[in-house]
């Protein structure tokens, strides 16, 4: 395969992506110091001035931590325990968190299915034809290595 058809667009501009992705996660850990924002006298304001949205302000936050790692989720349960009792607290913050993790799920479920086609086919591409480049006597060896046989 030429090497210029694992570099066209659509390839280029995934990496620059995942490339500005990545540093904003840097500076919001190292730089920014998101946890800074997160504090739970901060939340509990915000959550006051929300009134009766309270609640799903809050849930729609927690889901937030779950799907955005950078946000820390121990505030914000320290907050919901605070504002809303133990018991609504607790319910608020799993509901919440059970809101993020669907929707990670829902996302990794079709964009990564895709994604694990595509690394597969090319990771049995590269092992097939690394077998049939070794000699005869240690394709025992590479097939164990590599965890399959090919």
């Amino acid at each position: 395969m030429e090497a210029s058809h694992y570099f066209n667009k659509k390839t280029i501009l995934k990496i620059l992506l995942f490339g500005l992705l990545a540093l904003i996660l840097f500076l919001s850990q190292f730089v920014w110091d998101i946890t800074t924002y997160f504090n739970p006298d901060r939340i509990q304001a915000l959550l006051s001035r929300a009134g009766r949205f309270a609640p799903f302000a809050y849930m729609l936050f927690m889901a937030l931590a779950v799907v955005i790692s950078p946000i820390p989720s121990l505030p914000l349960d320290i907050a919901a325990g605070i504002f809303f009792g133990p018991i609504l607290g607790t319910l608020y913050s799993s509901l919440g968190a059970l809101g993020g993790g669907f929707f990670e799920f829902l996302d990794s479920a079709t964009s990564g299915a895709e994604m694990d086609r595509k690394v597969s086919r090319r990771a049995h591409q590269f092992l097939h034809s690394l077998f049939q480049q070794t000699p005869h006597k240690n394709r025992v060896f590479l097939a164990a290595a590599t965890g399959c046989l090919i």
